[in-house]
């Protein structure tokens, strides 16, 4: 058993997502930062699909009433263990009784707090995410409170190779550069609308949540003859672009699952974890690459989390 003694500001349980339901109008729902959920499932010792804990910017104070092994990775967090400073991007043991405290973030914006085992959640159309607009999912459909009491499915008090449960987490950067795929309905805007996208800061706003990404800055032009962004509504992928007006709106890990404004672009699944963890009033700037570009630098990172996996001589569970 877990004890909530503090929530942070947003705690939620997320996983890879719900997948198979948007014909039926269900989101994806699921980890904003999916790189960093995984590195803090396979360090803790679990396949890379479980779920775990996404906290946001100031991360939750919880005991544990048993010994268990868990992992930390995402933002630049301040995690301490019974008063003892941790690292993010390494997994530890917890002796029954111990407190963990991981605090404001220093930079970033998401964290991911994995133990072994998982949690004794209730799938809800195959995933223990939480949807909280839909109130469904994982803790009750909602963002935990105080006194919460999460149950472990029978996290272990040792794993092999813990000295070697580590990763170096990326630096989190309030101002990245992300690489898109242009479209598909690029071809409503204007050459200079398409110059300007990619050449313009662009700021997150405020109102910006889970669903998306509302950016301010330089509005971008439509192609002669195209009245306004209204489409025929289509599908919906994390990190597509639309422009429902002049300036973008990305898509996140909430978001419907159709749309009918134009898009502009889709960033590539790789870079997505840059923008999870940028806050309200960082800068975003987009840069184009090829749909072959986008598949190898995919295929690279599946490589990492299987060489990760391997080092702990552990399956990585991706595919299960």
């Amino acid at each position: 058993m877990m004890r909530v003694l503090a929530p942070g500001l947003l705690t939620t349980f997320q996983d890879l997502g719900r997948h198979g339901w948007q014909k039926f109008g269900v989101p994806v729902s699921g980890a904003m930062d999916q790189r960093s959920l995984i590195f803090a499932n396979l360090l803790a010792g679990n396949p890379a699909h479980e779920a775990a804990l996404e906290f946001t910017m100031l991360g939750p104070t919880v005991e544990f009433s048993s010994p268990a092994v868990f992992a930390l990775c995402g933002g630049e967090f301040q995690p301490t263990l019974n008063g003892k400073a941790l690292e993010m991007g390494r997994a530890y043991i917890a002796p029954k009784g111990a407190v963990l405290t991981i605090g404001p973030a220093r930079a970033g914006c998401r964290g991911y707090l994995a133990v072994n085992g998982g949690f004794t959640l209730t799938p809800v159309m195959g995933s223990r995410s939480t949807y909280l607009k839909g109130g469904f999912g994982g803790w009750q459909g909602r963002a935990l409170q105080k006194g919460d009491e999460l149950p472990l499915r029978g996290s272990v008090c040792y794993l092999n190779a813990m000295d070697r449960r580590f990763i170096p987490q990326q630096p989190c950067c309030s101002s990245p550069t992300l690489r898109v795929i242009l479209g598909p309905q690029d071809d409503a805007f204007s050459a200079q609308g398409i110059k300007t996208f990619l050449s313009s800061p662009y700021r997150i706003d405020p109102k910006s949540d889970r669903m998306g990404y509302r950016l301010l800055g330089a509005p971008i032009a439509r192609a002669p003859g195209v009245a306004d962004g209204n489409i025929l509504s289509d599908g919906v992928a994390m990190g597509s672009i639309q422009v429902p007006d002049a300036l973008p709106l990305m898509m996140m890990a909430d978001r419907q699952t159709t749309g009918g404004y134009t898009k502009i672009a889709t960033v590539i699944t790789c870079d997505l974890p840059l923008a999870a963890q940028c806050r309200p009033g960082d800068t975003l700037r987009f840069e184009a690459v090829s749909m072959e570009e986008a598949q190898r630098l995919f295929r690279r990172q599946q490589r990492e989390f299987r060489a990760l996996a391997q080092a702990l001589d552990q399956p990585d569970g991706l595919w299960d």
